[in-house]
């Protein structure tokens, strides 16, 4: 896979990791009242890693695991699975579908894409503490990533440096 896919790919997992952004934590699913759910994720280009951190409903921080992705021109339709590793509702998962538009343009002065997107998800499942959760919402991406390396200018590496970061807010529940 060249860099630029990679890249390419990689905001395509940043619009779904976005849709963690709406999901809540409730006495009862049916009785619990839309909150205000905020998640900001971040994609470092060159590990491929990605982090999240809640604030709302569930909050908490852990990693997100992409699912599958499948970009049809300009947009990308994602399902990721988010993990909790720290906070109130830590070893629970979700899982989320969104569809985004994306935009990558390269710069060959700075050798990098410069990355931007945004889109909406929805939260479609739960695990552990999360197993009624509900919610929708929307996300930006923004992200700049390098393809810079000893050897010069290359877009179709790896990339060298940086990466993204997905921006969510929305409503939800459990």
């Amino acid at each position: 896979m060249s860099g630029l896919s990679v890249a390419a790919r990689r905001i395509g997992i940043g619009v779904a990791a976005a849709t963690v952004g709406s999901f809540g934590i409730g006495a009862a699913a049916w009785a619990a009242p839309m909150e205000t759910q905020s998640v900001v994720i971040t994609i470092d280009a060159v590990t491929g890693s990605q982090t999240f951190t809640a604030t709302g409903p569930v909050n908490g921080s852990g990693f997100d695991t992409p699912l599958s992705s499948r970009p049809t021109g300009s947009v990308t339709h994602n399902v990721d699975q988010f993990t909790l590793t720290s906070g109130p509702q830590s070893g629970s998962t979700f899982t989320v579908k969104s569809v985004g538009r994306q935009s990558v343009t390269f710069d060959p002065g700075t050798c990098s894409a410069v990355i931007s997107g945004s889109g909406n998800y929805v939260t479609t499942s739960g695990s552990g503490a999360l197993t009624q959760v509900k919610g929708a919402g929307h996300f930006t991406v923004t992200g700049t990533i390098g393809f810079m390396s000893s050897t010069g200018c290359n877009p179709n590496a790896n990339p060298t440096s940086g990466g993204e970061v997905v921006t969510a807010s929305g409503q939800g529940k459990v």
